[in-house]
């Protein structure tokens, strides 16, 4: 059963909306884009069938997509336009309508890797459209939104060509990909740097295996593919490179390079400030604050679990790195440019959370940061599909909060060991045995809010493995995103019809 619990006026049933999720666009811009809009339009039957009876040519959409960002004309009004009209196209689309014959899956395979770095370039040269728009003073709030949603969604056609590239590698839990390696397609980097090397200040943004991970990107009123920050500091003298970042468990720490690599990192961007020597000096500000705060108090500066930039005296991941140019500069709120907003339909799981704000900066904010330049991008494929599953369960959990009323259900187990754990973290012996398991960051209530999110998502999880396995059995494919969500409301549906609205919760 459900371990979320579903509320309702009256004792009644509301009928959840249904789930109108953008899953695999096919193309750039002109075949791959998803609105901004909350509303989103039908999709034209005529089109989709002539995309589906020839497949699309992706050449050539990148190079329709790169005339059409180039052009003298492109201006924050044309690219709201042209991304709502693509999404009315194709948001639709499935993997059959990009590759519907043999020999275009086979021509995917072959030529895989050179589509996702093309599309890795064409998103290289809209960012730097997207500067030209703020440098003009043009660029509008609709515009940075459908950028972000433009970003997200062409990763997820990247993702899918890669994985075609790669014939479907197959998950490894224990054997990942080391960060930064493998080559193309799993490292893509802009010409202009001549490939990976770290410089002070520059600020990786990742993605890991957890739940909350998942549930971190979709915080925003835009979903996002990554969910943390951390800065790089490379010493001047010894070329010693230190990771500097906030996390839930430890608060604000320098960390071990080697360890930093390897703590299960499945996606990475990387980013640079056009400023080299502001970057460098934030990170060098950065990483003394935080070595005199660990030598003054013994401990690590505060882990923000309420997401407040204003205040610096705790520090979430994002939050450390703006915090860091605000020491630069001297000033505060040069990074980013553009903060996310928190403004979901159903505020219950940002209470819970103990989020107050309405806009933060998540990590996503930095890709559409113009003041930050893309270095490279770098995504274990093999770990993909496991990623896309988790993305689904957590939008399927946040549209059944948002639109059917539904709240986590924690179970008397889970509340008492939350109150249990958090009392005991306040005794010297205790506390030093759950060093680093348990974060002082967050209440009973908090850790009783992830507990109950963690065992719901693998039970969500686990049906969508299964129905993920007998897809590719069957036809050699993935389930899209939207698949899977159909998979995990039908999943709802049957929840409901066997165990009612009172009776929607798991025993521990």
């Amino acid at each position: 059963m459900l371990r979320m619990r579903h509320k309702t006026p009256n004792g009644g049933v509301t009928e959840m909306k249904s789930l109108a999720v953008v899953i695999f666009i096919v193309g750039f811009l002109s075949s791959v884009i998803v609105s901004f809009d909350s509303i989103k339009p039908p999709v034209r039957t005529s089109e989709l069938a002539s995309v589906a009876a020839t497949g699309v040519d992706l050449e050539a959409e990148i190079a329709a997509f790169l005339n059409d960002v180039r052009s003298p004309g492109f201006t924050s009004a044309q690219c709201v336009e042209l991304l709502g009209k693509t999404t009315t196209r194709l948001q639709k689309a499935t993997p059959q309508d990009f590759a519907p014959t043999r020999e275009m899956q086979i021509q995917y395979r072959q030529n895989g890797a050179r589509y996702v770095r093309d599309l890795f370039q064409a998103k290289l040269v809209l960012r730097d459209r997207l500067r030209d728009l703020v440098l003009a003073q043009q660029m509008t709030p609709q515009c940075i939104s459908a950028s972000r949603e433009l970003f997200r969604v062409a990763r997820y056609l990247e993702d899918l060509i890669g994985e075609y590239a790669l014939n479907l590698p197959k998950f490894n839990a224990q054997r990942k990909v080391s960060p930064f390696t493998g080559g193309e397609p799993y490292i893509l980097t802009n010409p202009k740097f001549g490939g990976l090397k770290f410089k002070s200040g520059d600020v990786v943004m990742t993605r890991g295996t957890a739940f909350t991970s998942a549930a971190i990107a979709r915080l925003g009123n835009n979903d996002a593919s990554f969910s943390h920050l951390a800065m790089i500091y490379v010493d001047p003298n010894t070329g010693v490179i230190t990771p500097i970042e906030a996390l839930i468990e430890t608060g604000s720490y320098n960390a071990n390079v080697r360890e930093w690599l390897n703590d299960g990192k499945v996606r990475a961007m990387v980013f640079r400030h056009r400023d080299s020597s502001l970057a460098a000096w934030a990170a060098q500000m950065m990483k003394d604050e935080v070595a005199s705060y660990r030598a003054r108090t013994g401990e690590n500066i505060p882990y923000d679990a309420g997401l407040d930039v204003r205040d610096p005296s705790k520090l979430f991941c994002s939050e450390l790195v703006s915090h860091a140019y605000d020491l630069a500069t001297g000033r505060t709120g040069t990074v980013p440019m553009y903060q996310s907003s928190l403004t979901p339909k159903n505020p219950y799981f940002m209470n819970r959370l103990g989020v107050r704000v309405a806009q933060t900066f998540l990590p996503m904010d930095i890709e559409s940061d113009p003041q930050f330049e893309l270095v490279a991008e770098w995504r274990d494929y093999s770990q993909m599909a496991m990623i896309h599953m988790h993305d689904a369960v957590l939008t399927a959990i946040f549209n059944w909060i948002d639109n059917g009323n539904y709240v986590f259900h924690d179970g008397a187990y889970t509340r008492t060991k939350s109150e249990v754990v958090y009392s005991l973290r306040r005794w010297p012996l205790f506390s030093s045995l759950l060093k680093d398991k348990v974060p002082k960051a967050l209440s009973a209530d908090q850790m009783s809010l992830i507990q109950s999110l963690d065992r719901t998502s693998e039970l969500l999880f686990a049906q969508l493995t299964v129905a993920n396995e007998a897809q590719v059995k069957a036809t050699g494919q993935y389930l899209t995103i939207n698949q899977m969500l159909d998979v995990l409301e039908r999943y709802r549906r049957d929840d409901w019809a066997k165990n009612g609205p009172l009776r929607q919760n798991f025993s521990p």
